[in-house]
């Protein structure tokens, strides 16, 4: 008579460890992964809604829209700081703040910096002008990355991309 063989069927512990251990590091690649994809997203919606808002004005520059209280409209006046903006209208030489007419948004992680440093800049009536000198870039950062959006004196808006500081 033939001695038995005995058949294991199963996994030992030492390779169930290991495979637990490289689905743990996979995991983990892929967290730390979409952290960072999530922070460059918040990064370019803040400068794409600001985009839009500046289109805003502009159209509505462009087209004499004024609130119910103006007489004449001046422009649109765009006002940025370093963690806030706001859009309002201008009419007779003053600023004028309108619940149709008017945006202000507070960012709340991400910081602007412009290039040339420019605290406010009108969009023209009946034109698509801009009252800056320069080519102006507003750069939306947060950590060690950015997203720019340019103005022309002309009226050009455009997205420059993502840009490592």
């Amino acid at each position: 008579m033939a001695p038995k063989i005995h058949e294991h069927s199963g996994f030992t512990l030492l390779e169930i460890i290991i495979a637990i251990s490289l689905l743990m590091l996979l995991t983990v690649g892929v967290i730390a992964g979409y952290s960072t994809f999530n922070d460059t997203q918040k990064i370019k919606q803040a400068a794409l809604t600001f985009k839009s808002y500046l289109r805003s004005a502009q159209t509505k520059a462009t087209s004499g829209v004024k609130p119910t209280v103006c007489t004449t409209l001046d422009g649109y006046i765009v006002r940025v700081d370093v963690s806030s903006y706001t859009v309002d209208a201008m009419c007779d030489g003053s600023i004028v703040t309108d619940a149709n007419t008017s945006y202000s948004v507070a960012l709340t992680s991400q910081t602007i910096v412009s290039s040339p440093t420019t605290a406010s800049f009108v969009f023209r009536v009946l034109s698509r002008a801009v009252s800056i000198a320069q080519i102006t870039t507003f750069t939306f950062v947060s950590g060690s990355k950015g997203y720019q959006i340019s103005v022309s004196p002309s009226g050009d808006i455009n997205e420059l991309g993502f840009v490592t500081l």
